[in-house]
């Protein structure tokens, strides 16, 4: 049959709210006949702005499986910033539940996890408009630009060599996953933080005094990625440590 075309459109709730716009984001996904897709979407609610214009595009990877129509997903970003995401929704008893969830750097240990955030509701429709040049552009430019940090790029390939999206409850597998990515060289929470701010790690103290006004999201830095310019820098979106892990 070839790829199927899909227009992704979504919604999730943030501290018991629901995002406003509704829909927070739509996009394309391209489905193989196995149920693996790539594609992306365009984040529609308001950002900074100051936000890079990487914040505002994420690329999707994962599984859609028609029989009962599931979807399972990561949402990937290309800002240093922006933890990776990974969107699930099952079938319990004929109805659809979706949760989402974020990289938790949060937690004092050496290993990084993904924990719910909030719920979540996603929502397909079949495409017919594109002919196959136009599939695979787009198959092409959402392979090539889940590439840019190397975070991705791990996520991205391990839902295609193994056609699964690792399950929420799996934790010892994105236990192991994630600490490759994030922390190769398997130091400690407390190690990182100190060795990014020059001090020791304070679970009590609710404010950073980063002199750059940025995340502590890369003290799990992406190993493969180039350093980061000034100009770099100055896009990254200035939200405190204790949001990292709940930016949508």
């Amino acid at each position: 049959m070839g790829r199927r075309i899909f227009k992704i459109k979504g919604n999730f709730m943030q501290y018991g709210v629901w995002s406003e716009p509704d829909p927070g984001f739509t996009g394309k996904i391209a489905v193989d006949d196995d149920g693996i897709f790539v594609g992306w979407c365009d984040e529609l609610y308001e950002f900074p702005p100051e936000a890079s214009n990487a914040a505002k595009v994420r690329y999707l990877v994962g599984v859609y499986d028609e029989s009962d129509d599931s979807i399972q997903f990561y949402k990937l970003s290309n800002d240093h910033m922006q933890s990776p995401l990974l969107y699930e929704q099952v079938v319990v008893d004929g109805e659809k539940v979706c949760d989402w969830s974020s990289v938790d750097l949060s937690s004092p240990q050496s290993i990084v996890l993904f924990k719910k955030a909030g719920d979540a509701k996603i929502e397909l429709e079949e495409c017919f408009d594109m002919n196959d040049s136009e599939v695979e552009l787009l198959v092409e430019e959402a392979m090539s630009e889940m590439s840019h940090l190397s975070g991705n790029e791990f996520l991205r390939d391990e839902v295609l060599r193994s056609g699964d999206c690792p399950n929420l409850l799996d934790m010892n597998f994105m236990a192991e996953l994630l600490s490759q990515i994030y922390n190769p060289e398997r130091k400690t929470f407390e190690e990182l933080w100190e060795e990014k701010f020059g001090e020791p790690y304070d679970p009590t103290k609710s404010e950073i005094d980063d002199p750059d006004d940025s995340l502590p999201f890369d003290i799990f830095g992406n190993p493969n990625d180039s350093p980061k310019t000034e100009s770099d820098e100055s896009s990254l979106l200035p939200f405190e440590a204790s949001e990292v892990t709940e930016n949508p």
